[in-house]
């Protein structure tokens, strides 16, 4: 799986790694992130990509992952909104 990693420049660093370990990556980051309103990584395919798409609300975040969905993501945030 490619791991796309966006830094603060706008550069971003792509990782190859097995499935596994990115999901592990994910938990580490829900983890730190714990109780936020944030969706921190897409999936689609083979390619995973981090994120930092920080909420005012959980409507919001339930909005904005509705959306990434309909566009046939699999999303990953601090708060388990939806399960796909």
């Amino acid at each position: 799986m490619i791991v796309n990693v966006p830094s603060k420049n706008g550069e971003v660093r792509s990782y190859n790694m097995k499935p596994k370990k990115a999901k592990e990556t994910v938990q580490m980051i829900r983890e730190a992130h714990k109780g936020q309103n944030m969706i921190i990584a897409l999936e689609k395919g083979s390619v995973m990509e981090l994120r930092n798409d920080k909420y005012d609300t959980a409507i919001e975040v339930l909005d904005a992952v509705k959306d990434w969905i309909k566009k046939g993501y699999k999303v990953y945030s601090v708060k388990n909104i939806m399960k796909v």
